[in-house]
Parts: C-alpha cells; sequence; structure tokens
C-alpha cells in the first residue's frame, strides 16, 4: 500500500514548460495513473466507463494509502486551472510547485549546480566510511547584501577540519591540490584523494564548503561581490525560481506566497545533492556556525537530524519513531542528510506531500516535513535524530539558550512521562546574565556549535542580534542577542 502514495506526485505533475502563474495545466497531463507514452497509447482502448471506475479505483487507493504523512489529499489540485484555486495567492505557491518540478518528479539538477557542488565538497574519512560532504543555503538580493555577510564571517573563522582529529576522523585531499573537490564525477568517486597528514592544514575554511543558491541577478551579484572579500563559497543562480511580485519584502513573513513557496526550492536543492551522492547540512542564511558541526554529527551516526522547534529534552543517540519515544517537531532551518537510501525515499515523499497541499494557503514546508519523516522513517528504517538542542540553538528559545541535565533523557521511553511530557520536558534555558537588560554571557555560547535566528520579527532584527552574537563570542563579552520583545 506505501507505494500508492507516490501516485499522488505523478497526479499533480505539470506539463513540460509550466513556468509560471498564469499557466494552465492540460487535461492530458492531469491523467490518474502512469503518464508514460505506453499508458497513452493503450488510452483510446478503454471504454469511458473503464477509464472513470479505474480513475476512481486509483483515487480511493491514494487516499486511503496516504496515512498521516499527507494530511488531506488532493488528487486533481494542480490539474484545476489556476484561477480555481482556493485562495489567489496559492496561485504563486502553484508556480513554485511547477517550476521545481517536471513529469516525472523533482526536477534533474543543472550542470552548474552538479558543477559546483563538486567544487565545495569535501571528503571526510570516518569510522571505515569515506564520504563527501557539502553545505546549501538560499539567499535573495537582501539576504545575500544583508544576512550572508555574518553566515559567511563566522564560517570562515573555522578551519575545515577543526575537531575532526579529536574523533579521529580525518580529512580527504586529492592529489596535488588543495582538496577543491573537482573530480567531475557527480561527487560519487574518491579515487586519487589521500588522508591529510595528522597537525597538517588543509588550507581551507568552512566558507569554502557553502554553496549559495540566488535567485535573481542582483542576488547573485552580491554573492558574488563577498567571494572578492576572500570567502570560499560558492554561488549558483537558479533562474527557474520566480520571486513574488511583491519581491522579497514579504520573504521573512510567515506563510506569505514567498514563504509558502521557499520549501518547493529548498526541498529541490537538498533532494538534488543527495541523489548525486553528497552527504549535506542544508541551513537557513540565519545560521551562525560558531564551531565546526562535524564532530557532532559524524559521532551521532544519524542519516536525518535536525534543529527541535522549542527547548526540550532530547537524546541525539535516540532514534524518533512514533510510538517509541516521545518525537519532538523540528525546526529545518538546519538539516543533516547522508546520502542514503531512506534518507532520498523520504526526501522524494516529502516533495510530494508539497504538491499535494498546494492549494493549502497556509502550506509550511516544516509541517510537512515533521508528518511525512514520522511515517516515512519506520517504514524505510530511517536512523532520524534531534540534533542536541543545547549546543544546536535556536533563538526561539525563551531566556539564553536551551538547558537540562543529561538524567531527564531517561524520561525520554517513560510511558508514564510521555503521556505528561508537557509537564516536563519544555524548559525555559540559561537565565539572563542582566534581567533588566536581557544580556546573555559568553558562558552561555561557549559550548554552542551553532545558533539559527527564526522567531526574531523583521529581517533587521536577524541582522541585529546576528551580529551582537558574533561579536560577543569573538569579545567574550555579554550581548543581548535576540529580539527579546518576539521571545522573552
Amino acid at each position: 500500500m506505501l507505494e500508492f502514495q507516490t501516485v499522488n506526485v505523478a497526479v499533480l505533475r505539470p506539463s513540460p514548460g509550466a513556468a509560471g502563474p498564469n499557466h494552465h495545466v492540460t487535461e492530458e497531463s492531469c491523467y490518474l495513473g502512469h503518464s508514460g507514452p505506453a499508458e497513452m497509447e493503450m488510452a483510446p482502448h478503454r471504454t469511458k466507463f473503464v477509464k472513470r471506475w479505474n480513475s476512481l479505483l486509483l483515487a480511493v487507493l491514494v487516499i486511503l494509502a496516504a496515512g498521516p504523512a499527507s494530511g488531506r489529499i488532493l488528487i486533481s489540485n494542480l490539474c484545476k486551472p489556476d484561477n480555481e484555486t482556493v485562495d489567489p495567492e496559492t496561485i504563486f505557491t502553484r508556480a513554485a510547485a511547477r517550476t521545481h518540478s517536471d513529469n516525472f518528479g523533482v526536477s534533474i539538477p543543472s550542470s552548474l549546480y552538479r558543477s559546483t557542488l563538486r567544487k565545495a565538497s569535501v571528503a571526510i574519512q570516518y569510522r571505515g566510511e569515506e564520504r563527501k560532504w557539502v553545505m546549501v543555503t538560499m539567499a535573495d538580493k537582501k539576504v545575500a547584501e544583508k544576512v550572508l555577510p555574518l553566515t559567511l564571517q563566522a564560517l570562515g573563522q573555522l578551519p575545515l577540519e577543526q575537531g575532526l582529529e579529536s574523533i579521529n576522523a580525518t580529512l580527504l585531499l586529492r592529489q596535488g591540490s588543495t582538496g577543491s573537490g573537482d573530480d567531475g564525477d557527480g561527487g560519487r568517486s574518491l579515487d586519487g584523494f589521500v588522508p591529510m597528514a595528522p597537525g597538517a592544514s588543509s588550507g581551507r575554511n568552512m566558507s569554502s564548503l557553502l554553496v549559495v543558491v540566488t535567485w535573481d541577478a542582483d542576488g547573485q551579484k552580491a554573492c558574488v561581490e563577498l567571494q572578492e572579500q576572500g570567502y570560499g563559497h560558492k554561488c549558483v543562480q537558479d533562474r527557474l525560481h520566480e520571486l513574488h511580485q511583491v519581491g522579497s519584502d514579504k520573504m521573512a513573513a510567515f506563510h506569505s506566497p514567498e514563504f509558502n513557496a521557499l520549501g518547493f526550492a529548498k526541498i529541490k536543492y537538498l533532494y538534488n545533492a543527495i541523489s548525486l551522492g553528497y552527504d549535506v547540512m542544508a541551513m537557513d542564511a540565519d545560521v551562525l556556525v560558531l564551531q565546526s558541526p562535524f564532530p557532532f554529527v559524524l559521532q551521532q551516526r544519524a542519516q536525518l537530524a535536525a534543529l527541535t522547534e522549542r527547548c526540550e529534552v532530547v537524546d541525539p543517540s535516540m532514534q524518533l519513531q512514533l510510538g517509541k519515544a516521545r518525537h519532538p517537531n523540528q525546526n529545518i532551518g538546519v538539516i543533516f542528510a547522508r546520502a542514503d537510501g531512506p534518507v532520498v525515499r523520504c526526501v522524494e515523499r516529502w516533495f510530494g506531500s508539497m504538491v499535494a497541499h498546494v492549494d493549502y494557503p497556509r502550506l509550511w514546508d516544516q509541517e510537512e516535513f515533521n508528518k511525512v519523516i514520522s511515517n516515512c522513517a519506520p517504514h524505510m528504517g530511517l536512523r532520524w535524530h534531534s540534533l542536541d538542542n543545547r549546543r544546536f540553538v535556536s533563538m526561539c528559545y525563551p531566556q539564553c539558550g536551551c538547558t537540562y541535565p543529561d538524567s531527564d533523557r531517561e524520561l525520554l521511553t517513560d510511558p508514564v512521562m510521555r503521556r505528561k511530557h508537557f509537564e516536563w520536558s519544555y524548559r525555559r534555558g540559561m537565565p539572563y546574565e542582566d534581567p533588566e537588560k536581557r544580556t546573555c554571557s559568553p558562558s552561555t555560547w561557549s559550548d554552542w556549535v551553532l545558533a539559527h535566528f527564526p522567531c526574531q520579527g523583521s529581517l533587521p532584527d536577524k541582522i541585529l542580534n546576528m551580529g551582537r552574537l558574533l561579536e560577543g563570542y569573538n569579545l567574550g563579552e555579554a550581548r543581548v542577542i535576540k529580539n527579546t520583545a518576539k521571545v522573552p
């Protein structure tokens, strides 16, 4: 029965060439079932009754098989003309769904995206495995000009090999190079790579791992200008992704058309990278990386891991499975995904669920992620975990970060405490150093790996507080690091 849910994606695929909000999907592309040539050749020989009966039966099977991963199924949502959508603003979301997919699912990565991933990637050897890693983020003009400089400044301070020797992991460098990762084979082969000598320097910092996907000429220009300042990130423009007519003014507005549409782009970039064999740290641009995450992520051994939405007790070593342990909602501002079969399959279904709900005005990629992955992971044997939210921090948490003793983790699998988790699981975090000014101290963030800045209100608030944390972290001085009017 599980296979029937994938029909959602096939049913909802756009016709080739669909690019803008005014495009009307043809009736032919809405055929319920396989849309390949063989099926289309058989169609004329079927009676009208048989076709209607098969379509009805298939629709019923899709709905019954969908389960909790899909929510409300909209069989023909992309098959309706755009002017029949419930909310006019979802027309733009529909355009994004078409832009990032084709008749066969998520759009194939461009040659430019493939080559950019190769150049940015690094190979890491750990516990007998040799894997290639890359970081991916997105930016429009405003983000590239205002937020990305802070993101890169933090990454630029971190040597690529930081902390790896402490866990007996090793960077692999291509012979005769400084490790550009440009092996020309799609990212899978590690032929010609040799381990870096102990104590040696790769000559690279973590900014060189970052691939920034931009959408317009101004965003691309701002990204490239940052390269000229010495950062090693890569810039690649996705010309297919359209910005809403209001531009990026509403990009940070929760459930604005631009916000809803971004989910399709984010999933496509992640899906295409893992499909090419790269392990990925997918991150929003409003993330400050304070120390290399690799020593923590490699030891965790998760195939898929993300931040938590709230400050609550999690065990990073515990697989998240419904019915076996209390399972927190995750925040997809940072996702670590390995290029393994179960991950590829579940991320594909995540995109399919987004398409299935494209006419929902409050469509949210994070909500779909939590529903789909929680359903898909146990079926696929996916090792799905939370990141340690005391070190991988969200500015949605009250006070200064998140804190609780390790002993509280023992309660995660206790049946009685699972039923009462609201009484104990949510934490206030570290107290403010100065309760009146609401400053946080260096002792609070001394062991943070990274900080994500959602729940801050406007883009200027994010920029202000990211800058304060980075300055306080570098100087060892207390700072106000969040919009305390939004998050007490």
